[in-house]
């Protein structure tokens, strides 16, 4: 699971995008070759209230499924 906390509108994905047929560099587990697209993501979306974080929405969606819910 990614988990990240957004307090703006662009989200930063990194290197590779969730929606990523690649291979992830870990073992497999029971012999199944996870990908990043089988990633879980949690995205906490919050606003600064002057020296405070305030949560207001909390989306969980598989990274094959990201681009579904934000668009690129």
């Amino acid at each position: 699971m990614e988990i990240k906390l957004q307090t703006s509108r662009t989200i930063d994905l990194g290197l590779v995008l969730p929606s990523s047929t690649e291979t992830l560099d870990i073992p497999m587990i029971e012999d199944i070759r996870l990908r990043i697209c089988d990633v879980r993501y949690a995205l906490f979306l919050a606003v600064k209230e002057s020296d405070r974080v305030v949560l207001t929405n909390l989306v969980l969606t598989t990274g094959e499924r990201f681009f579904d819910r934000f668009p690129l």
